[in-house]
Protein backbone atom coordinates (compact mmCIF):
# COMPACT_ATOMS: atom_id res chain seq x y z
CA UNK A 1 0.00 0.00 0.00
CA UNK A 2 2.83 2.56 0.73
CA UNK A 3 4.53 1.92 -2.96
CA UNK A 4 1.05 2.49 -4.64
CA UNK A 5 1.34 6.44 -2.04
CA UNK A 6 4.56 7.28 -3.72
CA UNK A 7 3.62 6.20 -7.09
CA UNK A 8 0.50 8.00 -6.82
CA UNK A 9 2.49 11.38 -4.81
CA UNK A 10 4.85 11.29 -7.81
CA UNK A 11 2.01 11.41 -10.66
CA UNK A 12 0.77 14.06 -8.70
CA UNK A 13 3.68 16.03 -7.96
CA UNK A 14 4.10 16.03 -11.93
CA UNK A 15 0.47 16.51 -12.58
CA UNK A 16 0.61 20.02 -11.02
CA UNK A 17 4.32 21.16 -12.09
CA UNK A 18 5.42 23.39 -15.12
CA UNK A 19 6.83 19.90 -17.13
CA UNK A 20 3.32 18.50 -17.59
CA UNK A 21 2.09 21.87 -18.62
CA UNK A 22 4.87 22.17 -21.24
CA UNK A 23 4.58 18.83 -22.59
CA UNK A 24 1.20 19.49 -24.05
CA UNK A 25 0.95 21.48 -27.67
CA UNK A 26 -2.83 22.14 -28.02
CA UNK A 27 -2.01 23.42 -31.73
CA UNK A 28 -0.35 20.08 -32.48
CA UNK A 29 -3.16 17.80 -31.00
CA UNK A 30 -5.50 20.37 -33.14
CA UNK A 31 -3.38 19.61 -36.03
CA UNK A 32 -3.68 15.85 -35.15
CA UNK A 33 -7.21 15.65 -35.60
CA UNK A 34 -7.37 14.27 -39.37
CA UNK A 35 -5.05 11.83 -38.13
CA UNK A 36 -6.60 10.37 -34.95
CA UNK A 37 -7.77 7.12 -36.63
CA UNK A 38 -3.97 6.46 -37.82
CA UNK A 39 -2.60 7.30 -34.39
CA UNK A 40 -5.18 4.33 -32.68
CA UNK A 41 -4.54 2.26 -35.36
CA UNK A 42 -0.66 2.21 -34.39
CA UNK A 43 -1.34 2.39 -30.47
CA UNK A 44 -2.99 -1.09 -31.11
CA UNK A 45 -0.21 -2.25 -33.25
CA UNK A 46 2.21 -1.40 -30.60
CA UNK A 47 -0.31 -2.95 -28.16
CA UNK A 48 -0.35 -6.43 -30.15
CA UNK A 49 3.19 -6.20 -30.61
CA UNK A 50 3.58 -6.13 -26.83
CA UNK A 51 1.06 -9.39 -26.53
CA UNK A 52 2.88 -11.23 -29.29
CA UNK A 53 5.97 -10.68 -27.30
CA UNK A 54 4.71 -11.97 -24.43
CA UNK A 55 3.66 -14.66 -25.95
CA UNK A 56 7.12 -15.23 -27.63
CA UNK A 57 8.79 -14.67 -24.10
CA UNK A 58 6.58 -17.77 -22.47
CA UNK A 59 6.56 -20.03 -25.26
CA UNK A 60 10.81 -19.44 -25.68
CA UNK A 61 10.71 -20.19 -21.25
CA UNK A 62 8.39 -23.21 -21.47
CA UNK A 63 10.40 -24.63 -24.92
CA UNK A 64 13.41 -24.09 -22.47
CA UNK A 65 12.11 -25.70 -19.88
CA UNK A 66 10.77 -28.65 -21.62
CA UNK A 67 14.33 -29.27 -22.86
CA UNK A 68 15.97 -29.50 -19.34
CA UNK A 69 13.13 -31.50 -18.47
CA UNK A 70 14.15 -34.26 -20.64
CA UNK A 71 12.11 -33.97 -23.83
CA UNK A 72 12.98 -34.75 -27.18
CA UNK A 73 13.81 -32.37 -29.96
CA UNK A 74 10.70 -33.07 -32.08
CA UNK A 75 8.59 -32.15 -28.83
CA UNK A 76 10.21 -28.72 -28.71
CA UNK A 77 11.08 -28.00 -32.22
CA UNK A 78 7.34 -27.05 -33.27
CA UNK A 79 7.30 -24.77 -30.17
CA UNK A 80 10.84 -23.14 -31.84
CA UNK A 81 9.31 -22.44 -35.25
CA UNK A 82 6.09 -20.72 -33.36
CA UNK A 83 8.70 -18.72 -31.50
CA UNK A 84 10.38 -17.56 -35.28
CA UNK A 85 7.23 -16.99 -36.65
CA UNK A 86 6.08 -14.70 -34.24
CA UNK A 87 9.36 -12.54 -34.62
CA UNK A 88 8.81 -12.35 -38.04
CA UNK A 89 5.26 -11.29 -37.34
CA UNK A 90 6.48 -8.56 -34.94
CA UNK A 91 9.51 -7.05 -36.94
CA UNK A 92 6.26 -6.47 -39.67
CA UNK A 93 4.14 -5.40 -37.19
CA UNK A 94 7.06 -2.85 -35.94
CA UNK A 95 7.86 -1.72 -39.75
CA UNK A 96 4.37 -1.09 -40.53
CA UNK A 97 3.43 1.08 -37.29
CA UNK A 98 6.28 2.88 -37.79
CA UNK A 99 5.56 3.23 -41.35
CA UNK A 100 2.43 5.22 -40.21
CA UNK A 101 4.30 7.13 -37.67
CA UNK A 102 6.25 8.23 -40.75
CA UNK A 103 3.36 8.67 -42.69
CA UNK A 104 1.28 10.46 -39.85
CA UNK A 105 4.38 13.30 -39.25
CA UNK A 106 4.58 13.62 -43.01
CA UNK A 107 1.14 14.86 -43.38
CA UNK A 108 1.57 16.99 -39.89
CA UNK A 109 4.29 18.69 -41.65
CA UNK A 110 2.48 19.39 -44.59
CA UNK A 111 -0.22 21.42 -42.95
CA UNK A 112 2.63 23.23 -41.30
CA UNK A 113 3.96 24.25 -44.32
CA UNK A 114 0.86 25.29 -46.10
CA UNK A 115 0.20 26.96 -43.02
CA UNK A 116 3.16 28.97 -42.71
CA UNK A 117 3.48 29.44 -46.27
CA UNK A 118 0.14 31.48 -46.23
CA UNK A 119 0.90 33.34 -43.52
CA UNK A 120 4.37 34.05 -45.43
CA UNK A 121 2.32 35.42 -48.76
CA UNK A 122 -0.03 37.50 -45.82
CA UNK A 123 3.19 39.36 -44.33
CA UNK A 124 5.34 39.46 -47.49
CA UNK A 125 3.10 40.28 -50.79
CA UNK A 126 5.71 41.75 -52.31
CA UNK A 127 7.22 37.76 -52.91
CA UNK A 128 5.25 36.63 -55.76
CA UNK A 129 5.96 33.00 -55.71
CA UNK A 130 4.73 32.49 -52.36
CA UNK A 131 1.41 32.69 -53.65
CA UNK A 132 2.35 30.18 -56.07
CA UNK A 133 4.06 27.72 -53.48
CA UNK A 134 0.79 28.14 -51.27
CA UNK A 135 -0.99 27.05 -54.49
CA UNK A 136 0.93 23.80 -55.42
CA UNK A 137 1.01 22.35 -51.85
CA UNK A 138 -2.51 22.61 -51.76
CA UNK A 139 -3.08 22.16 -55.02
CA UNK A 140 -0.16 19.61 -56.59
CA UNK A 141 -2.26 19.83 -60.15
CA UNK A 142 -2.21 23.40 -60.69
CA UNK A 143 2.14 23.07 -60.31
CA UNK A 144 2.60 22.39 -63.98
CA UNK A 145 5.41 25.11 -65.44
CA UNK A 146 4.46 26.74 -68.48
Amino acid sequence: MCGINIICGFYDMYKYSDAARSTISWRLIGLARSAWAQILLAVFIGLGVTLINLAQLSITGYAIGQMFSGADVSVVLPMLLIVALMIILRAWLTYYKEMIAYYIAAELRSHCAIASMSIFSLLVPAFSNSVRLVNCLQRPSTCRDA
